[in-house]
């Protein structure tokens, strides 16, 4: 019979030896084990070969475990070490040298140093090393004559003729270590059994099932369930239930005193039965749950949900769906709705991406126009032998109406003009008309038709900037009484952590768990500059939201390193390093060198041999520039 599951050991020399031991002693009737000789530098590679031979938990030393967690979100059990082993460490090392030196990998957490200086009150250094090449490089110009360290730092230690102390205390830390992982494993194994079988139930079966909780958010949403309704399951994420559902009735189950609810619904043309049933433990209503299921048509059928208004709803815009951290931000929500409430034109000016369009369309929900239509122009595209009859409309000879123009579509409403800039000139004369009378006559027509809209014209910054050179001076100043300027995204960066999670979010299945951002994204999205606005980072959120369904929850590491691959690594690196000028002068400027290798590896995460090759110097150099500035 196959065993459920496989340890992989990941250990060097000494730490191997020891484990070697424990998996001879120790019992694993219920696990595998695999064990592989591994360093920081090749442990990527080693974790590869133990996935395909179907390793699903790690353990690992601390500099292996520190690398793991930077490239894996498997299951990882670390060896412990405790502040006691240091002391014990540094009390050997004491009574055979005069200068420990005490190593430790870049990535692991450091030990509390000054409490280890407390404890001996007597000097010993404290060094970090990134790689392999960096230890050696460190050891062989440490004064130190003790080394103290794991597996990897002892081992070359000895290699240079140094005294050396092995930092873990010996078999008690493995033993545990396996224990731990093996107690993991159990329960994980035992959670995705459950786990399949109940979204097996769900997912297969034939009735729908939706389940709300008492805010409002929908949990659970079945494949049936999406059928029924014709609503995406990509739509229902952090969108209220009584907007999505309005036919369900959710507000009055959760306000009944009954606890079961049932009625008949129209849905795409077939009627369904839906049961609520209010969920509640101990008095605390927690939810609802809907349950959909074919039914034949009743006598009085019901009616058919408002479709049409549930799609007009759906294109609008508010102030409250925008995400408003930064104060530049804050300005232009708060400029927009003051130009809101008035009838004259306003210009909008951002680059491409900032929202120009859902900014236009907000000032319409938030203004007094609200309830009437508003209708988006690309003036560019506009024959200029058409113009009048697109703006003004058209009658036949004996007064009928054969067409309404835009103008009059739009009455009482609002019209968004998107590239007036590139408008032919008899289109902006049949605006600039419209604007000055505030009245049209339709071709054929004999009766002028007052005219009441309100334009909003949204364009580039350079657009901005030429924009009277290329309108006539009469629809120039028609259309600029008001000004708005949007901020770029790179100009209100504490917005874009939440804007992203949120685009993340919106991508994601509802069967995915919702998508936390890590802190250590920040420095990503403040160093890119974002030429793309808005509509770039939602491109990117895409691409991450995607990996999130492919590989499921990501260790901070992991969220570094698939918004860098999303971004595009070449773009970021050229966004960190354009400061910098000459990438090849910098030989001749070692401070700047500096400079540039701190914050490579701070927002990249790359070492000392990731940086050597993109800045195409070897390593020895970059090594010698660094060390002797």
């Amino acid at each position: 019979m196959k065993r459920p599951y496989s340890i992989c050991f990941l250990g060097y020399e000494n730490l191997s030896d020891i484990a070697r031991k424990v998996i001879q002693e120790g019992s694993f009737q219920d696990a595998d084990v695999l064990l592989l000789e591994c360093t920081p530098d090749n442990l990527s590679e080693q974790l590869e070969y133990a996935v395909q031979h179907g390793c699903e938990a790690f353990i690992a030393g601390s500099s292996n475990a520190a690398e793991f967690r930077r490239i894996s979100n498997m299951p990882l059990t670390e060896i412990q070490i405790q502040i006691f082993d240091y002391v014990l460490a540094l009390k050997k090392a004491f009574a055979i040298g005069e200068l420990p030196v005490l190593f430790t990998y870049r990535f692991s957490k450091a030990p509390d140093i000054s409490l280890l200086q407390t404890v001996f009150d007597r000097r010993f250094l404290y060094i970090t090393y990134e790689d392999t090449y960096d230890l050696t490089q460190k050891l062989s110009g440490t004064d130190g004559d003790v080394v103290i360290g794991a597996s990897l730092v002892t081992s070359l230690a000895q290699s240079y003729g140094k005294k050396s102390v092995f930092l873990y205390p010996g078999s008690r830390s493995v033993e545990d270590a396996f224990r731990r992982c093996q107690s993991s494993m159990r329960s994980l194994y035992t959670h995705n059994r459950n786990q399949v079988i109940y979204s097996s139930i769900i997912n297969n079966d034939v009735n729908g099932i939706i389940f709300a909780n008492e805010k409002g958010d929908v949990i659970l949403y079945n494949p049936a369930a999406e059928k029924l309704t014709g609503v995406p399951a990509q739509q229902i994420r952090k969108r209220n239930f009584e907007d999505l559902f309005p036919w369900a009735g959710l507000k009055e189950i959760m306000e009944s005193d009954d606890s079961q609810l049932r009625r008949t619904v129209a849905l795409n043309g077939q009627y369904v039965e839906l049961t609520s049933i209010k969920v509640s433990v101990n008095g605390n209503v927690l939810g609802a749950l809907m349950l959909l299921s074919h039914t034949p048509a009743p006598l009085s059928a019901p009616a058919e949900p408002d479709k049409k208004a549930g799609e007009r709803n759906a294109l609008q815009f508010s102030f409250s769906q925008f995400t408003c951290v930064s104060a530049q931000m804050a300005q232009a929500i708060e400029d927009a709705k003051a130009y809101s409430v008035h009838p004259e034109p306003c210009v909008i000016v951002g680059e491409a991406g900032t929202g120009k369009v859902t900014f236009a369309s907000a000032m319409h929900a938030y203004g007094p126009r609200s309830m009437h239509p508003i209708r988006l122009v690309n003036c560019a595209t506009i024959e200029p032998r058409y113009a009048a009859q697109y703006f003004w409309g058209r009658e036949d000879f004996s007064g009928q109406v054969v067409n309404q123009g835009i103008l009059e579509r739009c009455d009482h409403g609002t019209l968004v003009l998107e590239r007036i800039a590139d408008a032919d000139p008899v289109v902006q004369d049949c605006l600039a008309h419209a604007l000055k009378t505030r009245q049209l006559q339709r071709l054929n027509g004999t009766r002028s038709i007052p005219l009441d809209v309100r334009l909003i014209t949204l364009v580039s910054p350079q657009e901005w900037d030429s924009l009277q050179q290329r309108l006539t001076p009469e629809l120039y100043y028609a259309l600029t009484p008001f000004i708005l300027r949007l901020p770029a995204l790179r100009e209100r960066p504490e917005d874009i952590s939440p804007l992203f999670e949120g685009f993340v979010n919106d991508n994601l299945s509802l069967r995915t768990n919702s998508f936390s951002a890590s802190k250590s994204l920040s420095t990503i999205f403040r160093e890119y500059s974002w030429p793309g606005n808005l509509s770039e980072l939602k491109n990117v959120a895409c691409r991450f939201a995607f990996q999130i369904e492919k590989l499921g929850k990501l260790s901070p590491y992991m969220q570094r390193r698939t918004l860098i691959s999303a971004i595009g690594e070449d773009e970021l690196f050229y966004d960190i390093t354009r400061p910098f000028g000459d990438l090849n002068a910098l030989k001749d400027l070692p401070g700047e060198l500096l400079r540039l290798n701190e914050k490579l590896k701070h927002v990249l995460a790359y070492n000392n041999d990731q940086i050597a090759s993109r800045l195409n110097i070897s390593r020895t150099t970059l090594w010698r520039l660094l060390n002797n500035p």
